[in-house]
């Protein structure tokens, strides 16, 4: 499915989406799958808006997070964060997005504290097929996917990891008025 989706972006059933819906969706259904070890933490705002995109590849994005963020703790036990806010970006940007337009934004970040990853990984991520997990663990294709749907729906990815700390995605989605309408901001 990771690979359809891959190869099909841009071939889908976009809408506005309430955002909000969709990662309280993915919470219920991530929450029979933690043990006494690991622990949600949510602050997701209601009010966060919409984006404009296809709900099934916005449910598999935080689906995708989210289960990599407890595979990251599967050993150890943590805290998996999940955290979605209103933004504004101004003409500045956002740090290491100089394309980021300005206007108004879905900031969802998935954080855990995991073991986190080293710079020789992070840079590769996102490439296709790349993964650290044994043969038949993983397909490599979980980060891939959530980095082409991102872009596709003109937002951008961050990663902020260190060694034996965690690591948190910081998703930048366009936000939108409910009708359909991108927020534009004017000077």
């Amino acid at each position: 499915n990771q690979i359809l989706t891959f190869s099909r972006q841009g071939s889908d059933s976009k809408k506005p989406v309430k955002i909000y819906e969709i990662i309280s969706e993915v919470i219920q259904v991530i929450k029979p799958s933690l043990s006494n070890y690991l622990r949600l933490k949510t602050n997701i705002s209601p009010d966060a808006g919409f984006v404009f995109g296809d709900p099934c590849q916005l449910r598999q994005v935080v689906l995708n997070l989210c289960t990599n963020a407890l595979h990251a703790m599967e050993e150890q036990g943590g805290v998996l964060e999940v955290n979605l806010q209103k933004i504004e970006i101004g003409d500045g940007g956002v740090k290491g997005f100089k394309d980021a337009l300005p206007g108004p934004y879905i900031e969802l970040a998935v954080k855990d504290s995991g073991h986190g990853m080293g710079q020789s990984v992070v840079e590769r991520i996102f490439e296709p097929y790349f993964t650290t997990k044994a043969t038949g663990e993983g397909s490599g294709m979980g980060l891939a996917v959530i980095y082409g749907i991102v872009k596709n729906l003109g937002g951008e990815v961050s990663v902020e990891t260190f060694p034996q700390k965690g690591t948190t995605f910081i998703l930048y989605l366009p936000q939108i008025e409910q009708g359909g309408q991108k927020k534009i901001k004017t000077h």
